[in-house]
């Protein structure tokens, strides 16, 4: 009998004989994800196209026989099992809006405790899909037109693309739209004109650190000391830089309120209303050019938008 190689005995190989047969078993057992696909796809004819065009579908269908739409609400539970850093987005102000329920709350509690859920909702973010959507199977980067489907009217972001909010008043609702609202044609950013998206500033990393943009002026562009303004140092330490480059800002005075409900009252005002509210929102005077200046939340000049 030839001696045994040091290391080595029968039970040693008849055990590993039995793991390779469940390893093998399991292999064959595991859906592959082209297989898993081509499953999946023949009841539910829905290609995955985009970002996530290589992923087999229990990548994100998945977990405890649940194969439900992962980036459900709230938070978009499924999408921040690979982007772990974009839920802080969901704790951000894009999504808690403190500032402005602390506003509507101070403003309007007093008549109506629940104004902030009536009025004030439509713009909040709550699932990957409000920017990256509507189809999960076609996960893409936010085009400009969809960050303006909630940065409009009187809100900062409309300005970039040109576009100035028209009077409430039925009479001045012609024009072009988007998005349902009629708006005037002005002057748009030269960042817009130049085919700058709202990303090249506004990345993902700087909205999820709460942060309103992830680059400033002076990153891209060094002042020239040719331009007299760019000789001042008060001009450089005070000011910024939009409070001198900026061609014009839609601004919004008197802003006010009408309760009407269901009343047949409220077509006295020839205001547009929004489906299904209970108030007409309109002001006193709006404008469109040139802003007044103030002092912003760092203390330096900056154009105000009332």
């Amino acid at each position: 009998m030839r001696p045994e190689q040091p290391g080595t005995s029968c039970t040693a190989v008849v055990g590993l004989a039995r793991l390779g047969w469940l390893a093998g078993l399991w292999l064959a057992l595991a859906p592959l994800p082209a297989v898993a696909t081509v499953a999946c796809t023949s009841c539910h004819p829905s290609p995955v196209r985009g970002a996530h065009a290589t992923l087999a579908c229990v990548a994100c269908h998945t977990g405890s026989g649940d194969f439900r739409r992962v980036s459900a609400a709230p938070a978009a539970t499924g999408c921040t099992w690979c982007h772990p850093g974009a839920s802080a987005v969901f704790q951000g102000p894009m999504a808690h809006r403190k500032a402005e329920r602390a506003f509507a709350e101070a403003a309007f509690a007093r008549r109506d405790a629940h104004f902030f859920e009536k009025s004030c909702t439509g713009c909040h973010v709550k699932d990957c899909l409000d920017c990256h959507g509507p189809d999960g199977h076609a996960i893409a980067r936010p085009a400009a037109e969809k960050c303006h489907s909630c940065h409009r009217g009187y809100f900062v972001g409309a300005d970039y693309l040109g576009r100035a909010p028209r009077e409430d008043n039925l009479r001045y609702q012609r024009g072009p739209a988007f998005d349902g609202e009629r708006y005037l044609k002005m002057r748009p950013d030269v960042h817009a004109e130049a085919g700058l998206r709202c990303g090249a500033c506004h990345t993902m990393a700087s909205l999820a650190g709460g942060q309103r943009a992830a680059r400033t002026c002076t990153d891209c562009h060094r002042p020239s000391l040719k331009v007299l303004e760019h000789r001042i140092g008060g001009h450089l330490e005070a000011l910024e830089c939009w409070a001198c480059h900026s061609a014009w800002a839609a601004q919004e005075y008197g802003t006010f309120f009408v309760r009407v409900g269901d009343s047949p009252s409220g077509e006295h005002f020839s205001v547009k209303r929004q489906p299904g509210s209970e108030y007409l929102r309109s002001a006193y005077l709006r404008r469109q050019d040139a802003p007044p200046l103030g002092r912003d939340q760092a203390g330096k000049v900056s154009p105000v938008r009332p």
